[in-house]
């Protein structure tokens, strides 16, 4: 059950929101999730940006907004905690310090927990980051500038620099950095990733019965199906985010690098081998793009 008055303002947000866009039937689900949080500010900005943190105690700091607030971009704040147990408490402070602070079940889906915390969002630009990561100086600077020199971008996704990993790829899945000449790349990384929130919303977000790690593929493919333009989705390499401890408690490497391959069979699957044709598809024509 849901807990104390303190939430009405974040269920009436999130009801708001969700009949606006078309989602008025996940509100039934709101409530089974949602634990506890804050709304401490109804600010808007262009930006949304979007922290999702998981087994991290919900009162510890997030250090994500408070890096992005020396950037010269504005952004609304929305934090999503998914704690690794339910009985763990939230600071208040922790909300204090955001525009909005999810704190969600420990069962709750890991998209769920994304479409949740972009319902909570009124920016035109949602930008999703993994909250064990840290972005590097710029990261915001980069996105706005991609979108605004190349307004028929919808989506683009940016680099997660994971010590112990090659800094480059072969290939589109797993790809965490490409060449930083790369300009066309399909939106295959949510944990650094930036979308329009129209089309986002359009689509329908995430889809919540994914299991974490490819998500923003799914999303990709859906996106190209409704745009089959390569000129809408981008490769921002100036938008660069670090994982300097891959033992973090919210990304341990060897499970989040065995829960990437799950991911990427489960979505392969329900595509009927689909995958690797969309990779080859757009590896194609990235070559034939450098050929010119």
């Amino acid at each position: 059950m849901v807990r104390s008055n303190m939430l009405a303002p974040l269920l009436e947000l999130l009801e708001s929101s969700m009949t606006m866009h078309g989602w008025a039937g996940r509100m039934f689900g709101v409530r089974q999730w949602l634990r506890d949080g804050s709304l401490a500010s109804m600010r808007t900005a262009s930006v949304s940006v979007v922290v999702i943190r998981r087994n991290v105690q919900p009162s510890f700091p997030c250090d994500v907004f408070e890096l992005l607030k020396k950037e010269e971009v504005s952004f609304q704040s929305i934090l999503v905690d998914i704690p690794e147990e339910d009985h763990m408490t939230t600071s208040r402070e922790q909300g204090n310090c955001v525009d909005a602070h999810l704190v969600l079940s420990s069962s709750t889906p890991w998209y769920t927990a994304f479409n949740l915390g972009a319902a909570c969002a009124g920016g035109d630009l949602l930008v999703f980051l993994n909250g064990a990561a840290m972005p590097q100086t710029g990261l915001l600077a980069a996105y706005r500038e991609m979108f605004q020199a190349h307004p028929e971008t919808l989506a683009a996704r940016g680099v997660l620099h994971v010590t112990g990993l090659e800094d480059c790829a072969c290939q589109v899945t797993g790809s965490f950095a490409l060449a930083d000449e790369t300009v066309l790349w399909p939106v295959d990384l949510d944990e650094n990733m930036a979308v329009r929130a129209n089309i986002f919303f359009a689509l329908g977000g995430f889809d919540e019965s994914l299991i974490g790690g490819y998500g923003a593929l799914d999303l990709s493919i859906r996106l190209f199906g409704c745009k089959p333009d390569f000129c809408c989705q981008r490769y921002a390499p100036r938008a660069r985010i670090v994982l300097e401890s891959p033992e973090h408690p919210g990304l341990p490497l060897e499970n989040y690098l065995m829960q990437r391959q799950r991911a990427w069979l489960q979505l392969n699957d329900s595509l009927k081998r689909y995958l690797d044709l969309y990779g080859k598809f757009w590896l194609e024509h990235v070559n034939k793009e450098e050929r010119q």
